[in-house]
């Protein structure tokens, strides 16, 4: 792509990549819920019971809160490094492009046993009979408004623990034509429109991640105003090394210039050692010299919004 202003004919050729390329994957995840609503008699208030409701946590446990973070997690990466940006999109849906299919299978793969270890864990304090166990710590700590009713068997807590994916097409349906061939067409008109303005959001979204990641890092490598370096982390350079890894396989649009600038990115921080990075001055200096001119690339490609370009 060049930085001339995006055309008609560019528009509807991002729009058909976007429709061919990328699939909406649906991931669903699910888990007990420990927060129960308190029955009237459980509390004491002054307002009309009516107006007012009152909860309670019916388990205290660090390995349901793991449970939470991970799933958390788990979206949050696959937001960030898989998925085109998409925000019209709702939670737990992902724009995916096919190439980059696979690492997203081998990732929510991983991501998918790594959580069942969690619920054994969980699981395992939860059928605990002893003292030590959720439930009895649970009944100590919740006194008379603890209710035996509301803990299911393990079984069935076991169950809410759910995963499911699907990989989905929002193609027009030619079926739509046994309609009429102008509902078909006003379909396939307003799908196209949308098209246009998600590949567009795709790639003003996608330089603002980048330049958000190299402006993170040009921020730690340079020096605080006394001449004193800045607390450095090895997740400075890991999330940019990851955006990379995927960067290739969501391009589908053929961002050019964002290509470039990244891949001058990596030839920055490839096989550079984050500790060597922290001490070495000259080495520091170096990077540093080379991700402010690529910030000020990223920076022009930012401004210049996502219709200042050409397929």
């Amino acid at each position: 792509m060049s930085a001339d202003t995006m055309t008609d004919g560019a528009a509807r050729a991002a729009a058909a990549k976007i429709e061919e390329d990328t699939v909406y994957l649906d991931l669903r995840l699910s888990m007990f819920g420990a927060r129960v609503k308190m029955a009237d008699d459980d509390y004491e208030t002054d307002a009309d019971k009516k107006m007012v409701h009152a909860a309670k946590d019916i388990l205290e446990s660090k390995e349901l809160t793991a449970i939470y973070r991970f799933d958390s997690q788990t979206r949050g990466t696959l937001r960030r490094m898989y998925a085109l940006p998409s925000p019209e999109l709702r939670g737990g849906m992902y724009r995916i492009t096919v190439p980059a299919i696979p690492l997203v299978e081998e990732f929510l793969k991983e991501r998918q046993q790594t959580r069942r270890g969690l619920v054994r864990v969980f699981m395992e304090k939860y059928r605990d009979p002893g003292p030590e166990g959720l439930i009895a710590k649970a009944k100590a700590k919740l006194k008379s408004t603890w209710d035996a009713s509301e803990y299911p068997d393990p079984e069935d807590v076991e169950a809410t623990f759910g995963w499911e994916q699907d990989y989905i097409s929002y193609a027009t349906p030619t079926s739509l034509r046994k309609v009429s061939s102008q509902f078909f067409q006003a379909e396939w008109e307003k799908q196209n429109r949308k098209c246009e303005q998600a590949a567009e959001q795709i790639i003003v979204l996608m330089r603002a991640q980048a330049q958000g990641l190299v402006a993170h890092l040009v921020d730690k490598l340079r020096p605080t105003e006394d001449g004193k370096r800045k607390t450095f982390y090895a997740t400075n350079v890991s999330k940019l090394s990851d955006f990379l890894g995927t960067l290739e396989a969501r391009n589908v649009l053929g961002d050019e210039e964002l290509s470039k600038l990244m891949g001058r990115v990596k030839k920055l921080i490839d096989g550079v050692d984050v500790e060597d990075l922290k001490k070495q001055e000259g080495l520091r200096s170096s990077v540093l010299k080379g991700m402010e001119e690529v910030k000020a690339g990223l920076d022009a490609l930012v401004q210049s919004g996502g219709r200042k370009m050409k397929l």
